[in-house]
């Protein structure tokens, strides 16, 4: 029976069995905020101006952030070394957890990250990349955004 990734993790927040990519963080720096881990006051400036929802998450804990507010750093590609090993563990197990707009947002937003990041974290992009795989090979056609389909066909062609 082929049960899809939305039904097999509804709960996932709740879930406290989930920690691949954390053993990269120590618990001093999970309990860091996040406006103390940014060394560039520019970075923290334009984010007090751009959005609302930044002045209460640079305030709180690395360890303390939501999917949704680790979501908003990797967009901005801001923190990444931090943000990757936190939003790993959800997407290893629901890798088309939805962002703010469709199924399969984190991952398509993973892949949006520049090249020279990559090259510095090669363990990473091959546990990406072997997700996607697993994502291209296992998933209903429906549940897949186009807009992620082409993107992870095109990134897993060039690795």
């Amino acid at each position: 029976m082929n049960v899809g990734y939305r039904e097999l993790f509804k709960n996932i927040e709740l879930r406290t069995d989930i920690g691949i990519g954390l053993e990269t963080l120590t618990k001093k720096i999970l309990e860091t905020t996040v406006r103390d881990l940014i060394s560039d006051k520019k970075i923290i400036e334009h984010l007090l101006e751009y959005r609302s929802t930044y002045s209460v998450s640079l305030n709180k804990k690395l360890g303390e952030l939501n999917r949704i507010e680790i979501y908003e750093y990797l967009r901005e590609f801001i923190l990444l070394e931090y943000m990757i090993p936190l939003i790993s563990r959800y997407i290893e197990l629901w890798p088309l957890m939805p962002g703010p707009f469709f199924y399969g947002e984190f991952l398509f937003i993973i892949f949006r990250i520049d090249e020279n990041f990559w090259n510095g974290h090669r363990h990473w992009y091959s546990f990406f990349i072997d997700i996607a795989k697993d994502v291209l090979n296992n998933c209903e056609t429906e549940e897949l955004d186009e807009r992620v389909r082409k993107l992870i066909i095109s990134v897993c062609e060039s690795y």
